[in-house]
């Protein structure tokens, strides 16, 4: 989600890397694993590939201006300046509740939520951690990482997106659903 203003992001995990890059493939800034610019709630998400930009990226959101619950990064976050494992900016009164991280994904970073070493991210500690919200139990053990589960319980479904590029301010997507049919751009 690049700008987020209305409703909330719930229940997304992003498991790709991410390069921000703008109109001159040079890179860009507001990159986050699931969220670019955040207005709105985000709950139960995480990331764990590679989030790269010129500037403000976070593992998680990118920049963010309203409460985050439940978020997990386990996946390294690069920048230029301003970086963090969850993320790169945060309001300071927002609410940040729950919010785990792998000490070292964001070297020189902003340290919003609670940072785990990689041992309790790969035996269930952090995933057990987040489920202590006292709300929705969604996390679970998914390999050596925590996963996240949709409100029913059940799995979430794995997209692969590429970007094929921009023409003006509209950019084509290719979205496969694993076993599905690729949707090629206009």
């Amino acid at each position: 989600v690049g700008l987020h203003e209305d409703d909330t992001v719930e229940s997304c995990f992003n498991y790709g890397n991410i390069i921000g890059v703008d109109s001159n493939h040079e890179k860009s800034t507001e990159v986050g694993g699931v969220v670019g610019k955040n207005f709105a709630v985000v709950l139960y998400c995480g990331n764990i590939g590679t989030v790269s930009a010129h500037s403000f990226a976070g593992g998680v959101v990118a920049v963010n201006y309203h409460k985050m619950l439940g978020l997990y990064n386990g996946g390294m976050v690069r920048a230029n300046e301003e970086v963090g494992a969850i993320t790169s900016l945060n309001e300071s009164e927002v609410e940040v509740v729950r919010c785990f991280y792998i000490s070292g994904t964001a070297t020189n970073g902003l340290d919003v939520g609670t940072p785990q070493t990689a041992d309790q991210a790969y035996n269930g500690t952090t995933a057990y951690s987040l489920n202590d919200v006292g709300y929705d139990k969604r996390w679970a053990q998914d390999g050596n990482h925590p996963s996240v589960a949709l409100p029913d319980g059940s799995d979430a479904v794995v997209h692969t997106v590429t970007f094929y590029g921009f023409d003006s301010a509209y950019y084509y997507l290719a979205a496969t659903k694993h076993g599905g049919t690729a949707v090629t751009p206009p």
